[in-house]
């Protein structure tokens, strides 16, 4: 609930900011995230009591970023399950696809009166992405928590690392876009 209010709030304020500044952001978070989750030392670290007030700020949070950022903050919101909520990996996945939805709604809110929307694209992604995660979860099923947590990281720090220097290539006028 945190999160969809927070992805409200921060969605109004997209349009402030020119679309290679939040990339640029959402690359660094990126590679934040990533290097967090592979610098991860071992799951006892994360043997702690989800704290109420805790998780709801972190929710908030993450929320104000994802509505300001446009995207479905998974690759933030399950190193926050992980190290704020206490949930293992198995469990951290699945719980940040039912957050993603909530806060893809309050982002949405907030969006609407500031953008018009392709709908036919929205719904060929909404269904390459359920199809991706049907996919995936039957591979999840087949790694072990710590494998995932690492390949998670690898995949987070290899997108971030590809945005940083496409946005570093087109500011120099080496690549169109």
């Amino acid at each position: 609930a945190t999160g969809a209010a927070g992805a409200f709030v921060g969605a109004r304020f997209t349009h402030l900011v020119s679309g290679d500044t939040l990339m640029a952001i959402f690359a660094a978070l990126m590679l934040l995230a990533g290097w967090r989750m592979l610098a991860w030392a071992t799951p006892a670290e994360a043997a702690r009591a989800c704290r109420i007030p805790r998780c709801l700020a972190a929710g908030l949070s993450l929320g104000v970023l994802t509505g300001f950022l446009g995207i479905g903050g998974g690759f933030l919101i399950v190193p926050a399950l992980l190290l704020v909520a206490g949930l293992d990996m198995k469990r951290a996945v699945p719980t940040s696809l039912a957050i993603i939805a909530f806060n893809a709604a309050g982002g949405l809110a907030g969006q609407l009166r500031y953008a018009s929307f392709d709908w036919t694209l929205t719904a060929a992604f909404l269904g390459s992405a359920l199809s991706g995660m049907v996919g995936g979860s039957m591979l999840s099923r087949r790694m072990s928590a710590d494998a995932l947590r690492r390949g998670f990281g690898w995949a987070v720090m290899a997108l971030g690392t590809a945005i940083l220097a496409s946005q570093a290539l087109a500011r120099a006028g080496l690549l169109r876009r």
